[in-house]
């Protein structure tokens, strides 16, 4: 049995013949290079005792420039959105927040790149206490068109209660009851004609009734194109938001409907009148039915009976026709006023059509303005699309 002086003796033998042999095996004889450390940060939230229907605020404690990142809600029974621009988070229980025990707030963020950061207290604990009145429900989540609504106020034995200011796209009011009963508050929640969704905290006694409402999915007029980013496909379209008059703080987006065989593309092009942004499409195949290749925009905001006038910049690599129509997104796909075929030139062309809204089913849960090219062959550009009311 060797000693273990003799072990030592042959390892340094080996450890020498390995650095002999440097030229085969150079990275044997370097030092190990430390690592660079990863920046690291600390999450800031402005309140750790709150009650419920409060706000909390999260920032991270060394400046960065629009970061993101998420706030999951006691191991995951909410999982809520944050950025640079909008770091704020309602203190609710759908937002998974409980008045049981201490509510945990973990933390992760990204750079403006999209990297994850390492952050050293992702954790934070929130003390949540209840209220001397109680709201039922606490909370409540209205669509873009609006709503109304009753809450139930059970309020301290005797106590006279108030409501605090609410914003002006909501009416509030506090019913007459009879004695020995709590009166109840009213709401009601004016149209919501912005794409981004809005939500406020009113003050009832000591507790606070939350009202969320949702942008809406619908395209309002005047309405002036941006084309910076190329349409979707018609399988991507959320219907459901236009159903329900929901959105996710996006505004619409044109889509592609390209039937079988059509292989049509479109992409966003700064090719537009005086390098102004638009889209351009192109189709590889021979002309056919308009309606074989649609670019459409979805849920215009229209009234019947009413006139409007579009006007926008067209031009085709071979002279085509066009349609330009205002229709029903839905089968039977009819007419809601308008349907007219344009003779598009091989140079920048503007047209301009009125046209006065009409029809039933187009409402702008179901309406689109479409742009029929099955009949391009090649590439058609559209760009300055505006549309206005009479």
């Amino acid at each position: 049995m060797k000693s273990s002086g003799a072990i030592l003796a042959e390892r340094q033998e080996y450890l020498l013949l390995v650095c002999v042999l440097g030229a085969l095996l150079p990275l044997a004889c370097q030092k190990a290079k430390p690592r660079s450390e990863e920046p690291v940060t600390s999450v800031f939230i402005d309140k750790t005792a709150v009650k419920l229907g409060d706000e909390i605020r999260i920032q991270p404690t060394r400046p960065l420039a629009n970061w993101t990142g998420e706030a999951t809600i006691n191991t995951y029974r909410a999982r809520l959105a944050i950025d640079s621009r909008n770091n704020a988070i309602r203190v609710t229980r759908d937002n998974g927040f409980s008045t049981i025990s201490p509510s945990e707030v973990c933390v992760a963020l990204k750079d403006a790149k999209g990297k994850d950061l390492r952050v050293v207290n992702e954790c934070v604990r929130i003390d949540v206490s209840t209220t001397l009145f109680h709201l039922e429900p606490e909370n409540q989540t209205v669509s873009s068109t609006g709503g109304e609504g009753r809450v139930r106020v059970d309020a301290p034995t005797e106590a006279e209660w108030e409501f605090g200011p609410a914003p002006d796209w909501i009416a509030v009011e506090k019913e007459k009851r009879d004695a020995g009963f709590d009166p109840d508050l009213r709401y009601k929640v004016a149209v919501n004609t912005s794409y981004k969704s809005r939500s406020t905290a009113i003050p009832v006694g000591d507790a606070k009734f939350v009202i969320t409402q949702a942008g809406s999915p619908y395209v309002a007029i005047p309405y002036s194109a941006d084309f910076t980013q190329p349409p979707i496909p018609v399988w991507e379209m959320p219907a459901n938001n236009l159903r329900d008059g929901d959105s996710h703080d996006q505004p619409p987006r044109w889509v592609l409907d390209d039937q079988v065989g059509q292989h049509a593309t479109v992409q966003s092009s700064h090719e537009g009148p005086s390098g102004s942004p638009g889209l351009m499409l192109e189709r590889p195949q021979p002309p056919d039915e308009p309606w074989k290749t649609l670019v459409w925009l979805p849920g215009l905001i229209t009234e019947a009976g009413s006139r409007y006038r579009i006007s926008v910049w067209l031009k085709a690599q071979a002279p085509a026709q066009v349609g330009l129509e205002l229709g029903q997104r839905t089968d039977p796909h009819d007419g809601c006023g308008l349907f007219q075929l344009l003779d598009v030139p091989s140079d920048w062309k503007q047209f301009t059509v009125d046209f006065k809204a009409a029809g039933k089913g187009c409402g702008s849960d179901n309406n689109r303005l479409a742009f029929h090219a099955g009949r391009v062959s090649g590439k058609l550009w559209i760009s300055g699309l505006t549309v206005s009311r009479q």
